[in-house]
């Protein structure tokens, strides 16, 4: 890293935060969305709710950015083309194993597990909805218990299930590259 040591310090550090805070602040709205649609009388995000999420994004980030900076677990080291820094994940001794491996699960695989979990719950829990609304227009004898039923627009069902999808399919195909070399 051209600007030093120190330099690339900071520079992982500040990467350590904002990657691993991003994944977490992705679980924690999914999390949200699931608590707000599928729960929506009790489920609404209050400013404590809210406050308590970042504090725990923050906790959560904090040791895997501050141990390699202060080499007490894993280090930082220049990566590539020595323009950035990162994680040590090239050396081959068990101890940057073990550090890369747990970073990996828990910066990764427990973000993205949440992630589906919450999203997958909740188009779960509107496809059951919109089920039960179906059932219930059936037996009333009407076409749709929708006041708009007649418009051809899509359902917000379809609209829900797809914006899950893509939600998902964004986290794994953004950090999936990264994550995995």
């Amino acid at each position: 890293f051209s600007s030093g040591w120190l330099a690339c310090q900071i520079y992982a550090l500040v990467g350590s935060y904002s990657g691993i805070g991003a994944s977490m602040t992705n679980a924690c709205i999914a999390y949200d969305r699931y608590m707000t649609i599928t729960r929506p009388f009790d489920g609404k995000l209050s400013k404590t709710k809210a406050f308590v999420m970042i504090v725990f994004v923050w906790i959560y980030a904090t040791p895997w950015a501050v141990l390699p900076m202060f080499e007490i677990w894993g280090r930082f080291m220049p990566e590539g083309y020595l323009t950035a820094c990162s994680f040590d994940y090239l050396t081959r001794d068990f101890d940057t194993k073990l550090f890369v491996g747990s970073i990996f699960t828990t910066s990764y695989v427990i973000p993205m597990s949440a992630i589906i979990y919450f999203y997958s719950q909740i188009v779960s829990k509107v496809f059951s909805h919109e089920k039960a609304l179906r059932e219930q227009a059936k037996k009333m004898n009407v076409e749709s218990l929708r006041a708009n039923h007649q418009q051809k627009n899509e359902t917000a069902e379809l609209r829900i299930a797809k914006a899950a999808l893509t939600v998902c399919f964004l986290f794994v195909a953004s950090w999936t590259p990264y994550a995995v070399l």
